[in-house]
């Protein structure tokens, strides 16, 4: 065990007292220690993160602080799993009763059967949708819980773009560093308060950082997406609190040599082939590490659904092949599972592991059992093969660590190696401890006592005291028949070692000069999001990172500098395209007709959507309305048109706006006016009641023909009051000498003999005693005078009667 003289209790802290909370919720006093802290931590507006490690409450904590902070407001809970999501759901709605409200599950309603099924949580009450709409109706009013998974947040999404959902009071991102690195995940959008809006938001992690296998860095430092961190629980402070169990790191060594000697009594296959020796190895290492630390629960991790598969089908045969001294005490059963297993297969796994009977149960998973989701308290868990995720290696070693009401647990990590029996008497090869050394890695990530053992070792060790250096890494322990008593002292001085020689070459050496070739050949260091420079990047951005915290060397900043690196790449673009934005702004004002670039209009909108929502830096406020930046664009459209409008019918007397009409400042007003006809006419109006009343009240024309024949109608009614008929002559203007009645009678003429004339506009002209078809000499009579002639109009002032 890694702990030593630490106290233990029993399933809750502090002797197992827990604490009342206002409203009767009772909870552990570190998860009132964090919910407290989060609140202090959080305003109107913010966000804060809590790391608990894995099996302390974090579902708790957060269902907590939305009580406190969110009573009659929306809250959205966002998880990566449909699994984890119904676990949540009942979770939340067990500790928070009615105080939950309505409480809704965005995902498909089968997979919510299904899954709440395996989780023993009830549907009643429960609503589920995937109908953005629907969604935003649902939150209108109250206290509301909407509980999705990452890949449902584009629906909440769309319940705000497009049917305006009421804003969220707060946001709780689980198992947050999937949402961490790459800006470009999907998920990502979580992050944004214009996408997703919500006053407070709580990111909840075990796992906050990250490191890769290349010693680049995941994390979730960057205070303007994640926040502070509020709250911090260590796997090292959980287990010294008592929340959960200690536990020892298993070399489970089997030698080829062995192998060879159990194949040769029998011919073990898969598939009607030879067994591999590498899984016949992994199987008999378990089989003795679960003989000799008595174990009765365990989940093995593996990299792909098939090995898992054949692992756990021929495990109990593998442990048939061993002498009945080394056998397990109880039969061994062997249960496979993966992450397209269906529902009802993972809950019969599960009941086996919570209720083994007389047996050993042992489950092979592969991209199942990791992150969030519950599984019944375990006595190990083992690692097949490599992790390449060191949260998997975390995740997987937490499933373990959960106290089941075992006081004075320890769980078990066990590590096969297949190895030689020379190699015991010397140092394994890179190959044969590779996963042994990632799995350290991982834990001294995330527990402190790890990497403090290791640093204390090391110090030893470098004071010319190999024994020494070893002595405090006992957690660590070799086992098998035939391994010498100092092999498990020749792996600790390995990792040791390696651990040393890793910190040393942290990339330096081999990205530096990469980063001097790219600036020697484009003159900056702005690197392309392309997989084939990634690794440069990722390289890039932790120098970055280092420099923000001041952990990066005085000359290695010095260098960067040198081929000038943007150590804030944000502020940087966003001064590069208020500069772009400036110049446009200039030419314009100056006649230009330079249009924006799509990324400057996507900045610009951004800029816009951020004042909106109030959290656009005042300076950077100041500095764009220093530039007359124009805040509302759609608003400034509106307004010139109708400045055009009132202008036109100043000169015009009316809003028959001619399609193709451009004004002398090169407004296009036709087009403009042409454009709201047609929505009309479509219905696709997209004014407001507002705005339609405003063009109604300027006289808009919203059908030119039937203005035009309304305007020609009453015209000749006048006529034929003043005159008894309507013989006009083809060139007679009348009226307020605009009116070209002669042309609009002829032309209604030509409609008529081609048939396009409408009948019930045909009888209004015959009841004015229309003649259709006069003889083309006939004059009208002394009875009716020729109004006097205007002068010809221009095609500024005059209008023709069509």
């Amino acid at each position: 065990m890694i702990g030593a003289g630490r106290q233990v209790f029993s399933g809750a802290p502090a002797g197992g007292a827990v604490v009342s909370t206002g409203s009767g919720r009772r909870l552990w006093p570190h998860q009132v220690d964090a919910v407290d802290s989060w609140c202090a931590a959080v305003g109107e507006g913010e966000r804060a993160t809590v790391v608990a490690a894995c099996g302390t409450g974090k579902t708790l904590i957060a269902a907590e602080a939305s009580a406190r902070v969110a009573a009659g407001e929306p809250v959205l809970v966002t998880v990566p799993t449909v699994d984890l999501l119904a676990q949540t759901v009942g979770e939340w709605l067990d500790f928070l009763g009615r105080g939950v409200g309505r409480l809704v599950a965005v995902c498909n309603m089968r997979q919510m059967r299904q899954a709440a099924r395996q989780a023993g949580v009830s549907l009643r009450g429960l609503q589920v949708t995937t109908d953005p709409g629907t969604l935003a109706g649902w939150m209108a009013a109250g206290r509301v819980t909407v509980v999705g998974t990452y890949a449902s947040v584009a629906v909440i999404r769309a319940a705000y773009a497009l049917h305006d959902a009421r804003r969220a009071g707060l946001l709780v991102v689980d198992e947050a560093h999937r949402t961490a690195g790459e800006i470009g995940k999907p998920w990502a959008m979580v992050h944004d308060d214009v996408a997703v809006p919500a006053r407070r938001r709580m990111y909840a992690t075990a796992t906050p950082r990250i490191v890769g296998d290349d010693q680049q860095a995941i994390s979730m430092d960057d205070v303007k997406v994640f926040g502070p961190t509020a709250f911090r629980l260590g796997f090292a402070d959980a287990i010294e609190l008592g929340l959960l169990a200690d536990y020892r790191l298993v070399v489970a060594v089997v030698t080829a040599e062995q192998i060879t000697g159990l194949q040769a009594e029998q011919t073990l296959t898969v598939d009607g082939r030879p067994r591999p020796a590498r899984m016949l190895a992994s199987q008999i290492a378990l089989a003795r590490a679960i003989n000799d630390y008595g174990l009765r629960r365990l989940l093995v991790y593996h990299n792909r659904v098939a090995v898992a598969g054949h692992f756990a089908q021929t495990l109990p045969d593998a442990v048939a092949l061993l002498p009945e001294r080394e056998r397990p005490l109880w039969p061994v059963v062997g249960w496979s599972a993966h992450g397209r297993s269906g529902f009802a297969h993972r809950a019969m796994v599960l009941r086996e592991l919570r209720e083994p009977g007389g047996n050993t149960v042992v489950v092979c998973n592969a991209r199942l059992f990791t992150e969030g989701v519950d599984v019944p308290a375990l006595d190990g868990v083992a690692f097949d093969e490599p992790r390449s995720s060191i949260i998997d290696v975390v995740q997987g070693v937490g499933r373990a660590l959960r106290l089941g009401g075992q006081p004075g647990k320890t769980a078990t990590v066990v590590v096969p190696v297949l190895t030689s029996e020379a190699a015991l008497t010397r140092q394994l090869a890179r190959r044969d401890w590779q996963t042994v050394w990632r799995v350290v890695r991982a834990l001294g990530a995330h527990d402190e006592r790890v990497e403090q053992r290791l640093q204390q070792a090391r110090q030893t060790y470098r004071r010319h005291s190999p024994a020494g250096a070893v002595a405090g890494l006992d957690w660590l322990t070799a086992a098998g028949p035939g391994v010498p008593d100092d092999f498990a002292d020749r792996i600790r001085l390995r990792v040791l070692t390696h651990g040393a020689t890793e910190r040393v070459q942290d990339g330096w050496a081999h990205y530096y000069p990469l980063v001097v070739a790219y600036h020697a050949e484009h003159g900056h260091l702005r690197i392309p999001s392309d997989p084939a420079r990634a690794g440069l990047r990722s390289w890039l951005t932790r120098q970055r990172r280092l420099h923000a915290v001041g952990k990066l060397a005085p000359e290695r900043v010095t260098a960067l500098q040198r081929l000038g690196i943007v150590w804030e790449v944000g502020e940087h673009q966003w001064e590069t395209r208020y500069a772009e934005y400036k110049r446009l702004h200039q030419q314009q004002q100056q006649g230009d007709k330079a249009t924006a670039s799509q990324s400057l209009t996507a900045w610009c909108s951004r800029q816009r959507a951020l004042h909106r929502d109030g959290t656009l830096p005042p300076a950077r406020k100041q500095l764009l309305d220093e530039v007359g930046f124009d805040w509302d664009p759609v608003q400034t459209e509106w307004d010139t048109a109708i400045a055009h409008l009132r202008t036109y019918r100043r000169q015009h007397g009316d809003l028959l706006v001619p399609q193709h009409l451009i004004c002398d400042d090169g407004y296009q007003l036709g087009a403009w006016v042409s454009n709201r006809r047609s929505e009309m006419r479509s219905r696709q109006l997209r004014l407001s009641a507002a705005r339609k009343a405003e063009l109604d009240q300027l006289g808009m024309v919203w059908d030119a023909y039937e203005f035009r024949w309304q305007e020609g109608l009453t015209a000749a009614r006048a006529f034929h009051a003043e005159h008894g008929h309507l013989r006009v002559p083809q060139d007679l203007v009348y009226g307020d000498n605009t009116h070209r009645l002669g042309n609009w009678i002829s032309n209604r003429r030509a409609d008529h003999r081609r048939g396009n004339l409408a009948p019930e506009r045909k009888a209004e002209l015959d009841r004015l005693g229309m003649d259709w078809d006069p003889p083309r000499t006939r004059r009208p009579d002394a009875a009716a005078p020729r109004p006097p002639q205007p002068e010809p109009l221009s095609a500024a002032s005059g209008r023709v009667l069509r």
